[in-house]
């Protein structure tokens, strides 16, 4: 053969070979990209390999999971040693990590090394978060890590969502008036799913002036389907005798065995000095008879007015009239009037 023919022929060959190498090396994913470079969208990958360097490994996935929440980091860089038949492997580097558009849902891609991905300069380990958005629904992800020679590894994630308990209260706020008294309030937490819901335990965290007493929980509780549990808070001022309106502040902590169900009640109470204010100390009233069938052409009426002189809200449950007997020469009726 001649020699131009030889020379012909080792080109073409050469062509070849690097265009196939070339086309193995174009992904063929779809989804939202975290990288800066827009080549990766268009399917298209600008290679760091250079002379006889391959980047034949994909790259390694590491995750550790709480309650649905995944921390994970994607690296080039393994603890364990390469194909000894590939003498030339060289890591290429962390390209992009992002979400598969068609299972994404309810979970959020947190990048924690970097803002965004670059493919220059390479990096070899990038950290991130897949973080559940709502724990009331369902959550399922399939992430994809590809390196800068185009080689990707897949991972689908997922949580199932338990439906969370509903607690009565999330809040508490006590008022005693006068010292030597106690202020009680029941708080429910209900179990609004179709499965059996444990409760752990309750305590407070101060438990000076506040007691749980009806229905406190010590060990795992279960709690069924549709059902509820009741327990009493009691809250005891040791102000009220020394007029100290300085808050008591306590924290109620109720855990459950499922992950993030836990919940903290804050609890305060205070004594509040109980002052009311009337404009007039006593009211008289007259009417007039007309001296026909015992009828009045003329009633008798005043104002009185009631004035809180504290610095707290105060309750007027009632007002009322009582009749005060009179006995002897007491010159028309008598009345007292009540407030409660």
């Amino acid at each position: 053969m001649r020699f131009i023919d030889r020379f012909f022929l080792t080109v073409v060959c050469f062509l070849s070979v690097t265009a196939i190498c070339t086309s193995q090396l174009q992904p063929t994913i779809s989804g939202t990209s975290s990288t800066e470079s827009t080549h990766f969208n268009k399917g298209l990958v600008v290679l760091g390999i250079t002379g006889n360097e391959i980047d034949t490994l994909p790259p390694v996935l590491t995750f550790s999971e709480e309650c649905g929440d995944y921390l994970c980091r994607a690296t080039e860089l393994r603890d364990y040693g390469v194909d000894p038949n590939i003498s030339a492997q060289v890591d290429q580097g962390i390209f992009d990590i992002f979400i598969r558009d068609s299972v994404n849902s309810n979970y959020e891609l947190q990048l924690i090394t970097s803002p965004k991905i670059s493919p220059l300069p390479k990096i070899t380990t990038f950290d991130f978060k897949l973080v559940v958005k709502d724990r009331t629904q369902d959550a399922e992800a399939m992430l994809v890590v590809i390196d800068r020679a185009g080689k990707f590894v897949e991972k689908t994630f997922s949580y199932k969502a338990v439906p969370l308990p509903k607690i009565s209260h999330s809040a508490l706020t006590f008022r005693v008036f006068k010292a030597d008294s106690t202020v009680t309030t029941t708080i429910s937490i209900s179990n609004p799913g179709m499965d059996t819901m444990y409760i752990d335990s309750m305590k407070l965290q101060d438990g000076s002036v506040f007691t749980i007493t009806k229905g406190k929980i010590l060990s795992r509780f279960a709690l069924a389907p549709r059902n509820e549990h009741r327990f009493t808070i009691v809250y005891t001022s040791v102000k009220a005798s020394i007029k100290d309106t300085t808050p008591d502040k306590d924290l109620l902590k109720v855990f459950f065995a499922s992950c993030r169900m836990d919940r903290n009640i804050p609890l305060e109470g205070r004594y509040e000095k109980s002052s009311i204010a009337v404009s007039k100390s006593s009211i008289v009233l007259q009417s007039v008879s007309d001296g026909s069938n015992g009828g009045f052409d003329e009633t008798g009426y005043d104002t009185l007015s009631f004035v809180n002189t504290t610095n707290s809200n105060i309750t007027i449950e009632s007002i009322y009239l009582g009749f005060r007997y009179c006995i002897y020469n007491c010159g028309g009726s008598s009345f007292i009037l009540g407030v409660s």
